[in-house]
């Protein structure tokens, strides 16, 4: 039998990072890969503001998730 990966949505909250330690620890248990997903949201932006162009907010934004990304995914492969 095919396993589905256990889907494990992060928004890098306290509470979060609580669900993503069951998860690896039911992953483990059981034999399952997980997947990680973050979702980011770009509000839409015409004009130039404090961070610069609408281009470097993005920019900031999905730098910020990559780095919290990449510190949850160290944890999993451990």
């Amino acid at each position: 039998m095919i396993q589905a990966p256990i889907l494990v949505p992060l928004d890098f909250s306290q509470t979060a990072d609580k669900a993503l330690d069951a998860a690896i620890s039911i992953a483990q248990a059981h034999n399952m890969s997980l997947l990680l997903v973050h979702v980011v949201h770009v509000p839409m932006v015409d004009a130039v503001g404090p961070l610069g162009y609408a281009a470097d907010a993005h920019q900031v934004l999905f730098k910020g998730a990559r780095e919290a990304m990449d510190k949850r995914l160290a944890l999993v492969k451990q």
